[in-house]
């Protein structure tokens, strides 16, 4: 926080102050011989002219920061409290998701049928027996056409080789034609191949599932802001692998977040086993910097209940002043469970998490600290199906510091799910 005084001849005194994190500069006055009232972020206090000009109100204003720095859009918990939110809803909701899709096995490729001998013997037999009629018809015709040909003598020669050559024709012209039909059935068939590859290739995975939310979003400053979440996921074929990207914007255009996500489906006995996944995300929240990785791993259970656990390394860059950041990092874990209940078109999950915040290292002044900080997340989803492909949602969540290190908020998110 900035501010600074100014003394006028006339009546009036002024205080002006920026905000470093969101970066507005605010100001008030008080008459030179009176009092005033001052509000600052959710706090009050009475002020003379005195105050004013002898550093009282601005001994009071960095105390009051400093107590609102960590409830800002840019502290560290109210950061670390949005990515635990959406951690602790993607997680739960792919969950449930992939535990009532359970990928099926590829059937079987059937069994080349067998090759009758008897048929082959037969027409080898009958092919053999054929040929020896028509030799014996042939030589006994040559027999009896023996003195006709020795009469004929050279006439006979002639109308031989003419046939002969006429034959020769006939015989070169057809081998001719089967090479070609034999090029153009060896080109369509290649044609033929590689479309059936294109085709594997689209079959290899399903077809997108996009979201889109609305959200609004209690800040810990008591603050309601509005959101926009997208995503978009695909998976593979049997359902045992997908990838997706989800984003929220804020209507501010200064908070931004990003997730990527890989799953895997493991498969024991035809049931599913457990779904491990990895994210990598980044946020900016205002002048805060947010890097993250983590692994999940979810165990589906018998009544359709679903529990798992999330571990994180967050890398968080915070500005001190317009030339000074602090760099720190830190290891989070999120455990949650929900139970989805299915009716006929609603789906109705109650979710419930836990994320701690169990080390901190500040690589600015090479300390760790342990500050277990807890927060309770709790909330409700439901799900109703408008056709088979578009579904609509509503979420309620709460969450809550179990250290009162701050009040609980709220966030509402009204969206749609659509499967091409």
């Amino acid at each position: 926080m900035w501010g600074n005084v100014a003394l006028a001849q006339s009546p009036i005194i002024t205080q002006t102050y920026t905000d470093r994190c969101t970066g507005e500069t605010f100001a008030f006055s008080v008459p030179s011989n009176g009092q005033t009232v001052v509000i600052f972020y959710n706090k009050s206090r009475v002020f003379t002219a005195n105050d004013f000009t002898n550093g009282v109100l601005r001994a009071w204003l960095e105390e009051t920061y400093t107590w609102w720095r960590n409830l800002s859009p840019c502290s560290a918990a109210q950061t670390t409290t949005t990515v635990a939110q959406q951690t602790a809803q993607q997680a739960a909701s792919s969950a449930a998701s992939a535990a009532t899709n359970i990928p099926t096995p590829p059937p079987p490729p059937p069994a080349p049928a067998p090759t009758p001998a008897s048929s082959s013997g037969s027409s080898s037999s009958s092919s053999s027996s054929s040929s020896s009629s028509s030799s014996s018809s042939s030589s006994s015709s040559q027999e009896k056409s023996g003195g006709e040909t020795e009469k004929s003598g050279g006439s006979t020669e002639e109308k031989s080789g003419g046939s002969e050559e006429s034959s020769s024709s006939e015989e070169s012209s057809n081998e001719s034609e089967s090479s070609d039909s034999e090029e153009s059935s060896s080109e369509e068939q290649k044609e033929e191949k590689k479309e059936e590859k294109k085709d594997d290739k689209k079959k290899t995975t399903t077809p997108p599932i996009v979201v889109a939310n609305v959200a609004s979003i209690q800040g810990l400053d008591g603050k309601w802001a509005s959101a926009l979440s997208l995503g978009v996921s695909k998976s593979s074929l049997l359902g045992d692998k997908s990838y997706g990207v989800n984003s929220m914007i804020w209507s501010n255009m200064k908070q931004f977040l990003v997730v990527g996500n890989y799953s895997k489906t493991h498969i024991v006995k035809g049931e599913v086993d457990m779904i491990s996944s990895t994210t990598i995300g980044a946020a900016k929240m205002y002048s805060t910097y947010l890097f993250s990785m983590g692994h999940s791993k979810v165990f589906p259970g018998r009544d359709g209940s679903v529990f798992g656990f999330n571990f994180a390394n967050n890398m968080m860059s915070i500005e001190l002043s317009p030339i000074k950041r602090e760099l720190s990092g830190s290891f989070n874990t999120v455990f949650f469970y929900t139970k989805p209940f299915n009716f006929t078109r609603l789906s109705i999950a109650p979710l419930a998490a836990l994320a701690s915040n169990l080390v901190t290292y500040n690589f600015s002044t090479r300390t760790m600290n342990m500050p277990h900080s807890h927060i309770l997340l709790t909330g409700n989803n439901f799900n109703y199906a408008i056709t088979q492909r578009f579904v609509a949602n509503l979420g309620i969540m709460a969450t809550s510091s179990l250290s009162n290190e701050f009040p609980t908020t709220y966030a509402v998110t009204i969206g749609s799910r659509f499967q091409f």
